[in-house]
């Protein structure tokens, strides 16, 4: 999913002869089938195209169900990919072989995986759904690969996968930021998995930085900081947290010390297994609004302006607030600018106010519903 690591990926494989399927991000939302295009990016398109696969490969009415709906609940960016998955995977309904070992390569911030700045996307559930729908192929998938980083909650939480992957023997993620294109990794990982084999040691995966990995004989290997490290890095987190939010401690770069430091430590505690579930909430709201201020200057504030900045100046100018450009702004002096517009606009209930006051109380909150993904990645 990551345009500037896949090609590379894929030809440092293929060059050791490795035997490979590709599935690259695409911009477009079409997929072709035995010489037909069709277009998922309305639920119609993606049924339609759930239909054509059931009748090629023999679907019955509830797997085919289950693909279109699976294909439905992804993000439209990402519909194409997992169809092109499906794709890949549907032979094995009808008892062809399919590759057992499946690499899923992106950027990710743990429950997801994307391409770069508003690239494709798709939730590490949505290929769950996928597996559920086409069980057959399930069945063969034996070792999954998930490059990318901050995954190791999937690896911390591999019952969801195994539930679904039966003969599951190997799942490999990070507990930390991953290198961009692993190739070390990938040569190592796939010559650890090839055949039948079900362990993974400890030093191994612990020779491969912050990779984490679980295995069906050996669980989980290089399993990182404990529970109670963790809990620690979240109370340093915490004492820094209010200032970013506000805008009082600066985000130069999405890759500054300090903020890498908060968001990695709010990761790391919601993916632990162990963690309370009202803990791993606080610490996953904390993670994706940290991602959100990360990326506060370099990506959400432009792409918030490109949005919306129109519809902003209409309203700011009928209630005679100075012109504001929000791409430009720090997040500081976007606070300030949103309370400049609560004081204007209190009590005013016209639906292009209160259309703008979602959107920039959504900004002020780095809410998921206007803070697109997309807007978080280089």
């Amino acid at each position: 999913m990551n345009k500037d690591s896949s090609g590379v990926e894929s030809r440092a494989l293929a060059a050791r002869g490795i035997g490979l399927t590709v599935i690259e991000s695409s911009a477009s939302s079409n997929v072709t089938f035995e010489g037909h295009a069709y277009d998922l990016s309305t639920e119609m398109g993606t049924r339609i195209f759930a239909a054509a696969v059931a009748r090629s490969y023999g679907l019955d009415a509830d797997k085919a169900a289950a693909l279109a709906d699976a294909l439905a609940a992804t993000h439209p960016r990402g519909r194409d990919e997992l169809a092109r998955i499906a794709l890949a995977w549907a032979p094995a309904e009808k008892g062809a072989s399919i590759p057992s070992r499946m690499i899923l390569s992106g950027h990710s911030a743990g429950g997801f995986l994307m391409g770069g700045h508003g690239g494709s996307e798709f939730r590490f559930d949505n290929v769950l759904a996928l597996a559920k729908a086409l069980p057959s192929a399930a069945r063969q998938i034996e070792d999954v690969q998930l490059s990318g980083c901050f995954t190791e909650d999937q690896v911390q939480h591999t019952a969801k996968w195994t539930a679904v992957f039966p003969n599951l023997k190997t799942l490999w993620g990070y507990s930390g930021f991953s290198p961009s294109a692993p190739i070390g990794h990938l040569y190592d990982w796939e010559a650890a998995t090839r055949g039948r084999a079900a362990k993974l040691g400890d030093s191994f995966v612990a020779a491969h930085g912050a990779a984490t990995a679980w295995s069906l004989n050996g669980g989980i290997a290089n399993a990182g900081k404990t529970l109670e490290e963790r809990r620690e890095l979240v109370a340093a987190a915490d004492r820094d947290f209010a200032a970013f939010l506000s805008g009082d401690r600066r985000i130069a770069n999405p890759h500054q010390a300090d903020a890498d430091r908060a968001y990695g430590a709010y990761r790391m505690l919601a993916a632990h297994v162990r963690a309370t579930p009202p803990e791993r909430a606080r610490a996953l709201q904390r993670a994706d609004q940290m991602l959100r201020l990360r990326f506060y200057e370099n990506g959400v504030r432009a792409d918030f302006a490109r949005h919306h900045g129109a519809a902003i100046e209409r309203v700011f100018g009928r209630l005679g607030i100075p012109r504001v450009d929000f791409g430009a702004l720090s997040r500081k002096d976007a606070l300030d600018a949103i309370q400049s517009f609560r004081d204007k606009a209190a009590g005013r209930s016209e639906p292009d106010v209160v259309r703008i006051r979602a959107l920039l109380e959504g900004l002020a909150e780095l809410s998921p519903t206007i803070i697109e993904p997309g807007w978080c990645h280089e």
